[in-house]
């Protein structure tokens, strides 16, 4: 304030922000104003400045610093300074505050994923971020597990005819596959290898007359050097060679006929069928005796039937079994001394153990031809 005093008169130069009071009376605006007083005129030079504001709008992502202060919820928000000349400065803010976005998903794949443009092969956890509706990040996080498809291989080698694997029987050596699926849900693929295995022994073939007082030497040509061979005879005898590729025989035992029979095995206890030589010292019939158990069995070899027959059958009782040249059980009977007929069309051609048990037990070979 600038006060003057003049012959009873006073000066007062103001200046203020907005309005000013003045003995009494409120003024708004600049001017020079008067008062008569009882001691001379009172005069008032006032000059009124204003205070200013502002406001301004944002939007913002999550949060927003203004003038030092960080908001993170949308409001209305001022902060007061000076202007110029002097007075109040009001800043008003109007923001908005939007927020950003978060999301995931577990995903379980085999070999690979592809996920937002990205191909996945391993195990892990990825993140994508986007813009989402607002403006402001999307962030897609993806928990991913990948399991692996799985293969096998396995070989395997029959004699057999045919082979059954996972439902299908295959009568050809050759590779197979099978496709299904793992404990993952993945795609499994198996292999199989597989191998038909065939041998065919030759053998001096047709039919044959012996002199049963010599011995005779009979051959056959391996299909491999690790081969053996199971020799077989009827009405006569195997002097020496039984595993071998030749054997060394005799027909003096022999009343009339005979048969002499190989089959040959491999390593992989494949056979192969049987080969045979018929042998004739006369027109009569074979007949096989076993005095273990006085039982004969006739005719041996047979074309269409063989006869069991038992010397003393009263109050015995016998078990007949008739088993493959594999050892497996192909017939089982229970008699009571009576004969017993075993008939070919019951039978594949080959060599077969005839084995009879009472107190004792004995066995032989026939052959069905």
């Amino acid at each position: 304030m600038n006060l003057t005093i003049q012959n009873g008169s006073t000066w007062d130069t103001i200046s203020a922000c907005n309005s000013y009071t003045w003995n009494g009376t409120t003024y708004t605006s600049s001017g020079s104003y008067s008062d008569v007083l009882p001691c001379g005129t009172a005069t008032l030079n006032l000059t009124i400045n204003s205070a200013t504001g502002s406001s301004t709008n944002a939007t913002a992502c999550d949060s927003y610093t203004w003038n030092g202060t960080t908001y993170n919820t949308s409001g209305t928000y001022t902060h007061t300074t000076t202007n110029s000349v002097g007075c109040d400065s009001v800043v008003t803010l109007n923001l908005s505050i939007n927020p950003s976005t978060t999301s995931a998903s577990n995903q379980t794949a085999c070999e690979s994923y592809t996920w937002n443009g990205t191909t996945y092969n391993t195990s892990g956890t990825y993140t994508h971020t986007t813009t989402n509706s607002l403006g402001c990040d999307s962030v897609a996080t993806l928990n991913l597990v990948i399991n692996s498809a799985t293969a096998s291989t396995t070989s395997f080698m029959t004699c057999d005819s045919s082979y059954t694997w996972n439902g299908t029987d295959y009568s050809t050596s050759g590779t197979y596959t099978f496709d299904t699926q793992n404990t993952n849900g993945c795609d499994s693929t198996a292999t199989l290898v597989l191998t038909f295995v065939e041998i065919s022994t030759p053998l001096v073939s047709g039919s044959t007359t012996v002199n049963s007082s010599s011995d005779y030497t009979y051959s056959i040509n391996l299909q491999s050097s690790t081969n053996s061979v199971q020799w077989g005879i009827t009405n006569g005898t195997i002097n020496s060679g039984q595993g071998s590729n030749s054997v060394n025989v005799n027909w003096a035992n022999a009343s009339n006929s005979g048969m002499l029979w190989a089959i040959e095995s491999d390593t992989n206890s494949c056979q192969s069928d049987t080969a045979k030589l018929v042998v004739t010292i006369d027109s009569t019939v074979a007949i096989i005796e076993n005095t273990l158990l006085n039982i004969k069995v006739y005719p041996n070899p047979f074309d269409n039937y063989t006869t069991i027959e038992f010397d003393n059958p009263q109050n015995n009782i016998y078990t007949i079994r008739l088993i493959d040249i594999r050892g497996r059980l192909v017939q089982e009977h229970s008699v009571n001394g009576e004969k017993w007929v075993i008939y070919k069309n019951q039978l594949k051609e080959g060599l077969y153990y005839l084995e009879v048990e009472g107190k004792t037990k004995a066995r032989e070979i026939i052959v069905i031809q």
